[in-house]
């Protein structure tokens, strides 16, 4: 009998002491997102959003938030959801996942657009102090709609569509102690209709704080980068694979160079140029041939040219 009163007073305080562990992780969790959304907006960015609801007792902990609106300055990105909802493990502390409901997102002061009726993402923070993102269309893209972007006229669905991000820690260099920033990794796929999209690369260079063309032109000037370590586009009428790095000048313009191969050049061009990515007529700066041929890209002074020919302009990204 003294046992069994042992081993249940033992399991009392087992449970006693779970439970107090679980409600100060929780709301510890609960406060370091109202703190992250208070820093935000002491930065100068729009955050709204309602009080931060506790969940999930006794094996998640989740964190609901309702009515968010995350607005960075100069609308460089804009974030609007019904529902925000966040969850993690006692055990996994540096790893949480996400789900957003009524989804209406911007970037580029609303040069890109989209609707969702539902997106998922993942936060994990590696023992080297990366952090690696993944947001998704959550499987179901049924009412997903890319509203605005550079050359689409009309809302366009997408299959499926993934970002994910690796964000490096400064690491300090032995020799000189001084911090080495490496710059955000990054995977972009999208499926459509009309075919496939595939980049991988690095960007290197602080976030500008804003979309004006000063401020773009300042991270150019500051050294800002983005290299494209893969480049993969299928079209119905060809393909378009390589690489290249891409920059802005002192007006905001890209300013880059790519080296590609295009699958049957002619057809993949002429599909672009009906997009309005090219100028028409841009097919007959390549051969009228089949397969594939080593193509050199350009992009200066607002104008893009292929193996020295000019088959397309630029528009601005910003005013």
């Amino acid at each position: 009998m003294n046992r069994l009163k042992y081993l249940v007073g033992a399991l009392f305080f087992l449970i006693l002491g779970y439970s107090g562990l679980w409600w100060t992780s929780a709301m510890g969790a609960a406060k370091s997102v109202e703190a992250t959304f208070n820093r935000w907006a002491s930065e100068g960015h729009v955050v709204k959003a309602s009080d931060v609801a506790v969940s999930g007792f006794p094996y998640r902990i989740v964190l609901d938030t309702k009515d968010v609106e995350i607005t960075r300055k100069g609308k460089a990105i804009l974030f609007r959801a019904d529902k925000v909802t966040l969850i993690s493990h006692l055990w996994t502390p540096r790893h949480w996942m996400g789900e957003a409901e009524g989804v209406k997102a911007s970037v580029g002061a609303g040069r890109i657009a989209f609707t969702d009726g539902k997106i998922r993402g993942s936060w994990r923070q590696e023992d080297d102090g990366s952090e690696i993102i993944a947001i998704d269309s959550s499987g179901d893209t049924s009412d997903f709609s890319l509203v605005e972007a550079p050359y689409v006229e009309t809302p366009t669905a997408l299959a499926n569509w993934l970002i994910s991000a690796r964000l490096h820690a400064p690491q300090a260099d032995a020799a000189t102690g001084l911090h080495e920033e490496k710059g955000t990794d990054f995977r972009i796929t999208a499926d459509g209709a009309n075919g496939r999209l595939l980049l991988l690369g690095t960007a290197s260079g602080t976030p500008p704080e804003g979309w004006s063309k000063k401020d773009l032109a300042g991270w150019g000037n500051a050294g800002g980068l983005i290299d494209f370590t893969e480049i993969d586009l299928i079209i119905p009428k060809g393909r378009i694979q390589g690489s290249g790095s891409i920059t802005l000048d002192e007006n905001a313009m890209p300013l880059g160079s790519f080296s590609l191969k295009v699958t049957d050049g002619r057809n993949a061009a002429a599909a672009l140029a009906d997009a309005g990515l090219l100028m028409k007529g841009a097919e007959n700066a390549f051969a009228n041939q089949p397969g594939t041929k080593p193509v050199s890209v350009m992009l200066q002074g607002g104008g893009i040219s292929a193996d020295g020919v000019l088959v397309g302009k630029m528009t601005p990204i910003a005013k």
